[in-house]
Parts: structure tokens; sequence; C-alpha cells
């Protein structure tokens, strides 16, 4: 019998052996990362970098992505101290390390060894700290199997911690079919071992005043969509360069806003530390070359504190049912497969033709994530809520001038004949509310 019984214990294992290897990472909080972290002081000064460090988590970032005009790693002395003043902040850091080629056919399993045996090594004192390794990202479709291959292996060899890349825009391609397939390329596996875990992308929908790529929420929804149970992230920009302007306040919102519409459990700055001039000129990020924080940092500061506070909370905790936009303005792309409809379930009116809408659900509770996609204020907003949601409505505070006072404020709504519920309200260009629903 107890023969028997080892038996079965074996052919259980064996059963299970792809999918329970190893342990697999998972996101517990709404992530808001750098691109071009706090730059480390030279000569090394541990109180100045303590102080950088602190900069960005005043402002509510949580993780660091890796020092990205760090080049030519001839051992792992910057990254060490990288992990030393991240862990001494309560900050995060993704590993990134110029000898980690993943897409080269040179790169293989001794030299994948020699980087994350140094940083398994360092689980005990950095285990927080170190949130996983960054491959670098827009790789071409016809890298995507080096890149799985490798996500696989490091995933397998360091349990539990994230393995990242990040995607192409949509802009890049000639045609939504091509596009799509491209996604699939990554997000799709026929090992699970080796699935991304995240969806990330960047698209820069700014292109000159307020106008918007066409495709902008296209890639949104696409993204949602095949990211299955996965996370996704989406990058917004901070700084000009190339044909991208230098973003306002109203553009910064807009960029950081509408992706969480769509459940992104992620934003990542690009950039938050000013690059250095070379062949791009890239204008200020958030902290300027000095290190001194620009204005942007400021409204970044506020936005964050927000999605810390309000929006993180309900994305990470929630199911989102559906997007809405009221028509294709302020940007008039061709958004009529997401469009709000009488059929709706949930909403039966807007009296504005800019506002977005993301639909969230837990258990018995609604929250409507309301935005405003144009720069000029809308005032007297009306949204008419379907009657049965709940009986309880309540309103978060405005984004203006936030500055943590995160309690929502009960709002009765007027009736219409069929009882539903007419929530109004004001908002600012690219300003954010949420309407809670309870029962």
């Amino acid at each position: 019998m107890k023969h028997s019984f080892v038996i079965i214990i074996a052919v259980l294992l064996l059963t299970f052996k792809g999918s329970f290897t190893f342990a697999q990472w998972k996101q517990n909080e709404f992530i808001i990362g750098t691109f071009a972290d706090p730059n480390l002081s030279k000569p090394a000064n541990e109180q100045k970098d303590i102080a950088a460090f602190t900069r960005a988590k005043d402002a509510y970032f949580n993780l660091l992505t890796g020092p990205q005009f760090f080049t030519g790693a001839s051992d792992f002395s910057m990254m060490d101290r990288e992990l030393n003043i991240a862990r001494k902040t309560n900050l995060k850091l993704l590993m990134i390390d110029s000898r980690m080629y993943i897409t080269r056919d040179t790169f293989n399993n001794n030299k994948a060894d020699l980087l994350i045996d140094h940083f398994k090594s360092k689980d005990t004192d950095y285990k927080d700290a170190l949130y996983g390794y960054n491959f670098g990202g827009e790789f071409p479709k016809q890298l995507s199997p080096n890149v799985k291959k490798w996500a696989g292996y490091f995933k397998e060899k360091h349990p539990g911690k994230l393995v990242y890349t990040y995607l192409l825009p949509r802009y890049a391609f000639n045609s939504d079919a091509a596009y799509e397939d491209y996604v699939d390329g990554y997000l799709k596996s026929d090992n699970g071992a080796n699935a991304i875990d995240i969806a990330a992308f960047d698209f820069y929908p700014f292109i000159g005043g307020d106008k918007v790529r066409d495709k902008y929420f296209y890639n949104l929804d696409v993204i949602q969509k095949k990211s299955g149970t996965r996370p996704f992230w989406v990058y917004v920009l901070t700084t000009k360069h190339l044909v991208y302007p230098d973003p306002d306040e109203y553009q910064l919102n807009f960029m950081s806003f509408c992706p969480i519409a769509y459940g992104a459990k992620g934003l990542i700055y690009f950039t938050y530390e000013t690059l250095p001039k070379g062949k791009v000129d890239f204008g200020e990020g958030l902290i300027d070359r000095n290190g001194r924080p620009t204005p942007k940092y400021y409204i970044a500061q506020r936005n964050n504190h927000y999605i810390h506070d309000i929006l993180g909370p309900i994305v990470m905790s929630s199911q989102l049912m559906e997007t809405d936009h009221v028509s294709n303005e302020p940007t008039l792309e061709d958004v009529s497969d997401q469009l709000l409809t009488r059929k709706n379930k949930y909403i039966k009116k807007i009296n504005d033709d800019n506002i977005l809408v993301g639909i969230f659900k837990k258990g018995t509770e609604y929250n409507f994530i309301v935005i405003n996609k144009a720069r000029n204020p809308v005032a007297g907003l009306n949204i008419t809520l379907s009657a049965g949601l709940g009986s309880q409505y309540f309103l978060s505070p405005a984004l203006k001038d936030y500055k943590g006072q995160a309690d929502f404020t009960v709002t009765t709504p007027a009736l219409d004949k069929a009882r539903n519920a007419i929530i109004k309200m004001d908002l600012s260009g690219g300003e954010i509310r949420v309407i809670k629903v309870k029962g």
C-alpha cells in the first residue's frame, strides 16, 4: 500500500510539473515606475543618493526600472549600490546590465547564470528591493522566441522575480492585423513557463499641440484584451524629443489616466531624470540635469498621489467590466466598437461628448472612473446611472490640489422618471473623478 501511494504521488508530480515547477511573480500593488532612475552620485555619497531616491518616493514612485544610461558593465558594483539605496528607501528595483544581451546568439546559460547567481545571492538582504530583471524592450517580432526562452530561464532560476520587457506601439506597424500578430508573438506561448509576465507598451499620443496620434485607444483596447490574466502597464511621456512636444498638465493627465480607464495596473514615466545629451535632443523630464525637480515633477507627484490613494486600490481589487467613450471627440479616432450605446446596462446617458468611463466591479460595489479627454473644462456634467446598481452614491475628491484627502463624499443623485440616478460634477481638462455605488 505504501509503495502504491508513492507511485501515485510521483505520477501527480509529473502531471503538474509544467505548471508548478517554480513560484510565479505576482503583482500586489499598482506600479508607478521610472525610466532613467535617480542618478547615483559621483564620487559615491550615500546620503546624496538616499536623498535622490527619497525624492522619487515622495512623488509616489515605487519601482525603479534600472539606471538606463549605465553602459559597459564590468562588474556588479553599480547595481549593488542601487540595490542598497533602494532597500534603504523602501523602493523596488529592476536589475539591468549591459551584459544581458538576451537577443544575441552569443548570450548563453553561463552568461545568464553569472547574472542570476549574483543577484540571487542578494535575496537575504535585498529580497524586497530586487523586483526582477529588465530585458529592455521594443524588440521586433522575430526576436520573440529568444525573449520568451530567456524569460522562462530567468524565472525558473530565480523564482518569484519579474522578468520585464515592453512592446512596440501600434504606430510602428502598417496595419492592425500586423500589430496584433506581433503582440500575439510575445503574449501567446506554447509553454506557460516562458510566458511574458506583463503586457507593457509605450505609445506617446501627442504629436503637435493637442493632436493625438491615431490608434491610441485602439492600442489600449487591444493590449487590455490580449493581456488575458496578466497585468498591463503603459508608458507616460514627460520629455520633449523628436516629434513629441513638451507635455503640459492637461497632456500629462490624459496620458496618466486614460490607460487606467482600460484597467492598466502600472505606469512608467519616460523619463524621470533628464537623459544626457546625445543623438536625440531630449528635453527635461521630471528631474533636470542638475538633479532639481521641474514643474512636471509636481504634476506627476499629485497625479501619482491620487493614483496611489484612490485609483490604484480600485483597479487592483476589482474586475474591469467595460470601457466606454461617449463619442470620438476630441481625438477623432474611430472608437466605434468602444462607444457607449443605449443598451448599456450600467450607464443610461452622459451629456458631454468628451467623456471616457472605465467601469469596475468588486462584489456588489461599482466604481465608475470618469475622465474628461478634452483640454477644455466640462461644467455641469451629468452622468445617468442605471437604476438598481445600488442605493448609496459617493464621489471621489477633485484632482486639483489633491494632497491626500482620499475620503469619498456622499452624494445624493437626482432621479429621472425611471429612477435612474443622475450624478453631477465638473471636470477640468484631463481630470478624473470616481463615482462609487454601493448596495
